[in-house]
């Protein structure tokens, strides 16, 4: 450990400017080499270049540059930290013509450290490069400019053998020499006095708004003032550098500024480029050499430029002090800004660093100002020792060893005028700042975004070259913007890499990686949990796969939209798609239904599909984007998706029928747009057309009045139990009436005859019914009305052991159901028959009923409004049986029963009128069979004298078959979907009772009640049977 006083102390300074001094000795080489004197020619005429040639603007800048900046380095802050984040800044620290400021206590004390060590050794570096060596006193803080009172010492440069001292006059040969060396001899002098007949002489507006003549402002007062290396650009690059580290955000704007501050000084003619140059690598050593803790350079008791003393232990740890220094002035930056550093950026205006390309561009070439090359220039790469120390806080996220092959990777080429080897003449801060120049390994790099800053997001704007790769950890975002040719795999392992430039690796995303950009890449894989999303992350793009896309089972491809556009992926290869999700940010802009969105082509094909869409809400309750795919390309249509609103079946299929019709249709327009799903849901049930369904069912089910008549009269001429014992008409011969008949002996004629007649009968029955059919939670309920009439005739045949008979009726039905109605028009014919063979009972018949339907349906949508009519014709038919067992108990008959019939429907093509929600319907036959097993049974009482037969019957009905209610309907220039009415209860209850009651000698009155029950469903049914004898 270097002792703070005395000649511990002395030696440490002596080392200081020793270690200075011996980095530039290449310029004590220049003269003696063909090259070297080629760079000092060159040297020379650049100074009057750039001197004779500056603009007035670029000239105030220069005399702007003058006043240094020792206290804060807010001089040097200047333009390199944009416009706000400048002018937060200049709140706690300003500069003022005789005194400086800075609020920031931790701040004073480190740049205070940093830019005393860098001007208080530009005069010894001077002298040791112009006459050898330099005596001096060890500093002690006494004193109040310059220390006096310390242990003196002397340094010596440790010249090169083939060096020579005092270089510039030894090859200018000055025209106007200085007396600056030993014995008032000439050293190094300035190049106003080394040619002043080429000197061109300008007024500039200084820093604090004078007006300044150069030549006697900064030209005579330099007169012996020696050249190399230029204080004032080793003050600026120190002042410059100390601020990029510490607002990173601007590395390359305040590493600029550094080299523009710097150049100022040859603006002006009183530097050459060499003395600039020079200038820098002092800087850039110093600072590096005080951030390590080098101990030639802790403990140390300095005085700043104002003679004030700097707090001694705040020298002991300058790496502790620079972090507190980081945080300290941030905060209070970020505080005069009100708001983050980032976003005070943010809100900056334009500037003169605004220029990214031209920056750089000048960057490079004040890092040699395009003199030519004195040495080889194919030398590996050189690192100073300890120079990674400069890039800690422009990437926190990279190690040591890796901030080091950033710095290793973007050097300059070898060989330059003052390359002395060690690497800070080759040092390129501003490609530093773009990352990496080439990758030699697979390079990992783990991102922590909880971190913020360029730990949660940072780009790397280099053209990165190698055989080495990338790997991507953490959760951060890397961009890449080059032109990359690295050869090694890129692997995305966690965190965000968006190509924003290119690569040509093939490029690998696993579980919770994303690869993004809108760039172009080689080969990509992308795995389970892994995630592809074309596009820049600041707006939309296409990604280009120079080869072939795979995404495998459970990966992800992210697009966004708009009304207009989308993300997509442009791959040259084949797209293999094994699944994986299409993950959809949609932007709220309003969509146009028919859009197609390109979200992937690939020139091989594109085989395989995603395995859906998600992640976006549908644009309204029933339209989104759904992906379709061709041979080469993958698309995300607006498409209307109704059944996304849809609950029950109608309403999907409904919804599937909306789907079909053309974007343009009014229909769709209307449903495309209503306001919720609850609204959509009850569009669709009206849209559905389940009217007709239900009628056809109904039909279906109304076919038993027919067969019901059929049976009931053959069980009642057979005299069964439970058959109506009502009078029928029949041809009589002589005497053939019932006694109470009231006829004639001997005349022919219809006349009352008992049921059991067996010669020609004739009956008639007045039926109504009615009935009731529940919403089953898709189709909406049905109500029915309806009456009729039957008239019959059966005569006994086979000697009287059977009888055959037909039938013929008419009748009308009338139906309502939410926003429908109906009604049809029925004409019956049948045929039946039967034998009672003792207490068996068989019994058959087939009838055919011809139906005549109108219907009638509103259809109300916002916007929108159908009244909508059909007319098309049914014919039910049907065959049946049933076969009882009669027996008696006591004074009650009982006949146990099993029918079974057949019912064929078929339906007519329907289409309705009166506007786009018309449907048309297909034609339709359908087959129910119905078995039904139950008891009937009667009893005979006497009521006031008169004869009354009761009777009733009880039984279990079961259907099966075709008992769903489904039909095939069609909107105008729609796809057919099926809507389902309400089908026939697979299962209900039967049960009729009634009463035959003679009311005259000459009259008998039949009454029949009769209900059907099942679970959502109710008829009831009352038959008329009155019979008036003549």
């Amino acid at each position: 450990m270097i002792a703070a006083f005395g000649v511990g102390e002395s030696h440490a300074q002596q080392a200081i400017m020793e270690g200075g001094a011996n980095l530039l000795t290449n310029l004590n080489r220049l003269p003696g080499t063909a090259a070297g004197r080629a760079a000092l020619d060159v040297n020379l005429e650049t100074t009057f270049q750039i001197q004779n040639n500056a603009t007035q603007e670029r000239r105030n800048q220069a005399m702007r540059d003058t006043i240094g900046g020792p206290a804060n380095a807010a001089a040097y802050a200047e333009g390199g930290l944009g416009t706000s984040l400048f002018k937060a800044f200049s709140v706690g620290n300003k500069e003022f013509p005789s005194s400086a400021f800075t609020e920031v206590p931790s701040w004073n004390q480190l740049f205070g450290s940093i830019n005393t060590l860098s001007a208080n050794t530009s005069g010894q570096h001077r002298l040791l490069i112009g006459q050898g060596f330099a005596a001096g006193r060890a500093w002690t803080g006494a004193g109040t400019s310059a220390n006096t009172l310390g242990t003196p010492f002397t340094a010596r440069l440790a010249l090169p053998a083939d060096g020579i001292l005092n270089p510039y006059d030894r090859y200018y040969v000055p025209e106007q020499p200085n007396s600056a060396g030993p014995g008032g001899t000439s050293e190094n002098t300035r190049p106003y006095f080394t040619r002043p007949g080429r000197y061109v002489n300008f007024s500039a507006v200084d820093y604090f708004g004078v007006t300044k003549d150069n030549l006697t402002a900064n030209i005579l007062p330099g007169k012996n003032s020696i050249s190399f290396p230029s204080g004032h650009s080793s003050g600026g690059w120190s002042g410059a550098l100390t601020l990029a580290m510490m607002f990173p955000e601007r590395w390359q704007q305040q590493v600029m500024r550094g080299a523009e501050y710097s150049a100022s000084r040859v603006v002006l003619g009183v530097h050459y480029p060499l003395d600039s140059i020079g200038g820098r690598i002092l800087a850039t050593w110093n600072l590096v050499q005080i951030l390590n803790n080098n101990p030639d350079f802790t403990n140390l008791n300095l005085l700043d430029q104002r003679g004030v003393p700097l707090p001694q232990p705040s020298t002991g740890d300058y790496q502790a002090l620079f972090n507190q220094a980081f945080t300290d002035l941030r905060a209070s930056v970020a505080q005069a800004c009100g708001m983050s550093i980032t976003a005070c950026i943010a809100a900056g205006a334009p500037d003169r660093f605004s220029d990214n390309a031209k920056n750089k561009a000048a960057y490079t070439y004040y890092l040699t100002y395009g003199l030519p090359s004195v040495g080889p220039t194919d030398l590996a790469p050189v690192v100073p020792v300890g120079a990674e120390v400069l890039l800690q806080t422009r990437f926190p996220y990279l190690t040591a060893a890796q901030r080091r092959e950033v710095l290793a990777t973007t050097e300059i080429a070898s060989g330059s005028a003052l390359d002395d080897g060690s690497g800070y003449a080759r040092l390129n801060l501003y490609a530093a700042g773009d990352g990496y120049g080439a990758f030699h390994s697979q390079v990992a790099v783990t991102m922590n975004g909880a971190l913020g800053g360029f730990n949660a997001a940072d780009s790397w704007n280099n053209d990165i070259s190698g055989s080495g790769g990338l790997t991507l950890g953490g959760s951060g975002v890397l961009t890449l913007s080059g032109r990359n040719t690295y050869t090694g795999p890129t692997i995305v392992d966690g965190g965000a890499l968006e190509i924003a430039g290119s690569i040509v690796s093939a490029a690998t995303v696993k579980a919770g990686g994303i690869l993004t950009g809108a760039g172009s890449m080689g080969d990509v894989t992308v795995k389970a949990g892994g995630t592809l999303a074309p596009g820049a992350l600041a707006s939309m793009g296409t990604l280009a796969v120079n080869g072939t896309l795979t995404a495998q089972a459970g990966s992800q491809y992210s697009v966004r939209t708009t009304a207009t556009t989308s993300d997509s992926t442009r791959v040259a290869g084949a797209a293999h798609l094994d699944g994986g999700t299409v993950v959809v940010a949609a932007s709220p802009a309003a969509f146009t239904l028919g859009t197609r969105y390109t979200i992937l082509t690939a020139t091989g094909g594109v085989t395989g599909r995603f395995s859906g869409v998600t992640g976006t809400a549908p644009i309204a309750p029933f339209i989104g984007l759904v992906d379709r795919y061709d041979a080469n390309a993958v698309y995300l249509d607006v498409a209307a998706s109704f059944a996304t609103a849809a609950v029950t079946r109608n309403q999907r299929a409904t919804a599937a029928g909306l789907d079909g019709l053309p974007a343009g249709n009014a229909l769709f327009a209307a449903a495309a747009h209503l306001p919720n799903a609850a609204t959509a849901q009850s569009a669709f049930d009206r849209l559905s057309g389940d009217l007709h369904g239900s009628l056809q069912t109904q039909m279906i089910d109304d076919s038993r009045f027919a067969r019901n008549a059929g049976i009931d009269r053959i069980r009642s001429a057979s005299g069964a139990v439970g058959g109506s014992r009502a009078p029928v008409l029949a041809y009589a011969g002589p005497s053939a009436a019932l006694p109470y008949a009231g006829n004639a002996t001997g005349t022919h004629g219809f006349v009352a005859a008992p049921a059991t007649t067996e010669r020609l009968a004739i009956w008639t029955q007045a039926l109504g019914d009615w009935s009731r059919r529940d919403a089953d939670g898709n189709a909406s309920g049905l109500t029915r009305t309806g009456g009729g009439f039957l008239i019959g005739a059966d005569h006994a045949v086979l000697d009287g052991r059977a009888r055959l008979g037909v039938m013929g009726g008419v009748g009308r039905s009338t139906y309502s159901a939410p926003a429908s109605s109906g009604w049809s028009d029925d004409y019956s014919l049948g045929a039946y028959g039967g034998a009672q063979l003792g207490a068996l009972g068989l019994r058959a018949g087939t009838a055919v009923t011809f139906h005549d339907l109108r219907t009638r349906r509103n259809v109300t949508l916002p916007g929108f409004a159908d009244i909508l009519t059909g007319s098309y014709s049914a014919t039910t038919a049907q065959v049946y049986g049933q076969v009882g067992y009669g027996m008696t108990v006591g004074r009650v008959g009982l006949e146990p029963f099993a029918d079974l019939a057949y019912v064929s429907q078929s339906t007519d093509r329907l289409a309705e009128s009166g506007g786009l929600a018309a449907l048309t319907m297909a034609g339709r036959t359908t087959g129910v069979t119905f078995s039904t097993l139950g008891l009937h049974a009667s009893t005979d009482v006497t009521l006031n004298a008169m004869a009354v037969s009761l009777r009733g019957t009880l039984g279990w009905r079961h259907a099966f078959d075709d008992t769903a209610a489904a039909t095939r309907v069609a909107f105008t220039g729609g796809t057919p979907f099926t809507s389902s009415g309400i089908p026939i209860a697979a299962d209900a209850v039967v049960f009729d009772a009634g009463l035959d009651l003679a009311v005259g000698p000459s009259a008998s009155l039949g009454l029949t009640y009769g209900a059907q029950f099942a679970e959502t469903a109710r008829s009831q049914t009352a038959k008329l049977n009155f019979t008036q004898r003549f």
